[in-house]
């Protein structure tokens, strides 16, 4: 059995194409490419959080491999239903602290293919939680134990407005180091008054996100 490489885990590589090169290998990690002797491996334990609590963590880059290593057994999976699939939320934008939960959303054509989409999914352990409130579109987790969430997956239609403001409001963030930096204050302040309360933490940012999405319509600076 080959060590744990020592090269930066987390970075970007030359994804493979099936999800034989994305499987838990040896506690604590998953490996998430296997090209003849190279292994590339991140901490498993870079993500998971307990059902209804609140902790913000810093950016950690191991959020990108592990949304990759998922999306490339979605499309193997659902490919023939769904449009996109898109890494959204907090840990989709670099150096911007966040509840260790990625975020994926995906984008279909109809919703009458949501039954199948999640007869799929759940058969690959997603957990199905239905129509979730706030226009989040049809909700999927999962989970590393009971109650402990890994995943979120969120399914809208493509020509919905929750699809067009998950891409733009991660794409602003990325792109405004003032605007991520307040982002994250709030997050920080907010995390430390609803640590026990993830619906109110949750509610508490409406205000910031709805303010930056009005002034990506309008065309102004947030």
């Amino acid at each position: 059995m080959h060590g744990l490489p020592n090269h930066d885990e987390g970075r970007q590589i030359d994804w493979g194409k099936t999800s034989a090169d994305y499987t838990v290998y040896r506690p604590g990690y998953q490996l998430v490419k296997h090209v003849g002797d190279y292994r590339h491996y991140v901490k498993v334990a870079a993500i998971g959080l307990k059902r209804h609590t609140v902790k913000v963590v810093e950016y950690r880059p191991e959020w990108v491999a592990l949304f990759h290593a998922e999306e490339v057994g979605l499309r193997e999976a659902l490919d023939d239903l769904v449009e996109d699939i898109q890494h959204v939320g907090s840990t989709a934008v670099p150096q911007l602290p966040s509840k260790p939960i990625i975020d994926v959303a995906i984008a279909v054509r109809s919703r009458g293919v949501i039954p199948e989409l999640v007869a799929r999914l759940v058969v690959r352990g997603y957990i199905d939680r239905g129509e979730s409130a706030g226009s989040g579109g049809h909700l999927l987790v999962k989970e590393s134990e009971p109650s402990v969430r890994t995943f979120h997956l969120h399914i809208v239609e493509s020509a919905d407005s929750q699809w067009r403001n998950y891409l733009a409001f991660r794409d602003t963030l990325r792109q405004d180091d003032d605007l991520r930096a307040r982002y994250a204050a709030l997050k920080g302040e907010l995390a430390a008054r609803f640590a026990g309360d993830r619906k109110s933490y949750t509610n508490a940012k409406h205000d910031f996100i709805s303010e930056v999405l009005h002034s990506i319509l309008e065309g102004s600076r947030p």
